[in-house]
């Protein structure tokens, strides 16, 4: 706090740990000023100093980048000893023009050791696109994972010890919404509460209370309910027959509804919870084909929604499929949901798999409340300063630790 009492907001650092092309770095990274505090030093030892200082007063370091070659150590050690101090960092090693031949192996090494997000060799004219174009990936991959919101598109207020908070708080980051959580005590959510009182409820509320200027101020509501802020449902899905009905809306579904859709066939994807599927709780998929860099599974679900939604196909999230009339004689088969029959010429079932239960009463009666199948950004911050437990060996359960 000022001593006039309005509260300071400290910048996200970003720290570039560089001598040789010290003057070319300040010069990139000064287009990032505005929201981010740039620092350029010349060696770890100094690096280490402002990561110090930034974590001492609460603040986050966002991205570090270091050239090969410092005068006090390789430039890897130096990311390791800045993410030692803040694993959340995106780390970035700065190459020469001349360096990445005799660097290729080291670099390769250091990649699949997850040493390193990205090399990335330093910019020699202007407007050096590419390289920016790493670098706000990498920023954007940061904030969604470590930062949390800035601006919520929705609000939520609820006591911790409410499950539904949970399945809702996950249902948002895999469909890619900014959401902030509140307690009812707090400023937002005494205010939201006062919203609920001047409609004249007066009874116990049932929380969590979902506030959005999308979809207005609800009640502890369904998956279904919330699906609809986002989302076209203005078209009646029993009113016509859709060329292709896809069942499942992770990453096959939604390829598929990408070459149906942009083949001209009036398509339509079904999913009883957020259209990205399990996919869209992971936070970093390395190996999708032509993402170099890697990709959060929440980002890759958001540009094939937007891909799909582009060739027309609509995409409809908390729609369960509770049965199918499979069509006889050329008549189109009959998929019943809570929003009517729809009707298709074709059905693609891509409906995927569920996480394995443990089977223990004990800890499924807690899903929601500390225990979670998956591991969704959303529970990761929760668990912030606090120890955690994760059961399994697979990929998965490397991705939750």
């Amino acid at each position: 706090m000022t001593d006039n009492g309005i509260r300071m907001t400290i910048k996200p650092m970003i720290l570039v740990v560089a001598a040789q092309y010290a003057e070319v770095m300040e010069g990139e990274f000064s287009r990032y000023k505005r929201d981010y505090e740039v620092v350029v030093v010349p060696t770890l030892a100094d690096g280490l100093r402002q990561a110090q200082r930034a974590i001492a007063f609460n603040g986050q370091i966002a991205l570090v980048a270091a050239e090969s070659s410092l005068a006090d150590t390789p430039g890897l050690v130096a990311l390791d000893c800045i993410h030692a101090l803040s694993p959340t960092v995106k780390r970035v090693l700065l190459l020469g023009w001349g360096e990445f031949r005799h660097t290729r192996t080291v670099v390769r090494e250091a990649m699949a050791a997850g040493r390193l997000d990205t090399p990335l060799t330093v910019p020699r004219g202007v407007r050096d696109e590419e390289f920016h174009t790493a670098v706000t990936e990498l920023l954007s991959d940061w904030a969604w994972t470590s930062a949390g919101p800035v601006v919520a598109a929705v609000e939520l207020v609820s006591p911790p010890d409410i499950a539904a908070l949970g399945r809702l708080r996950d249902f948002f980051d895999r469909q890619g919404v900014p959401t902030r959580t509140s307690s009812p005590e707090s400023e937002v959510g005494l205010e939201i509460i006062e919203q609920l009182r001047s409609t004249g409820h007066e009874g116990e509320i049932d929380y969590p209370l979902v506030s959005s200027p999308f979809g207005g101020l609800s009640q502890n509501p369904t998956i279904a309910q919330v699906s609809t802020y986002f989302t076209d449902t203005s078209t009646d899905l029993s009113a016509e027959v859709f060329d292709l009905v896809i069942v499942g809306g992770g990453p096959a579904g939604l390829a598929a509804s990408v070459y149906g859709a942009s083949e001209g066939l009036r398509t339509v994807v079904l999913d009883s919870d957020a259209i990205g599927g399990q996919a869209g709780s992971s936070s970093m998929i390395r190996n999708y084909l032509g993402f170099p860099r890697g990709i959060s599974g929440m980002r890759l679900a958001q540009r094939a929604r937007t891909q799909a939604s582009r060739f027309g196909a609509d995409l409809r999230a908390g729609c369960r499929v509770t049965g199918v009339e499979l069509g006889t004689d050329g008549s189109p088969h009959v998929l019943l949901t809570p929003k009517g029959r729809v009707r298709a010429r074709a059905l693609l079932v891509a409906s995927g798999v569920k996480y394995r239960r443990m089977g223990v009463p004990s800890i499924d009666e807690l899903v929601g409340l500390g225990v979670h199948y998956g591991a969704a950004t959303s529970a990761a911050r929760e668990c912030a300063g606090g120890h955690v437990v994760v059961v399994g060996g697979g990929n998965s359960a490397g991705q939750a630790a």
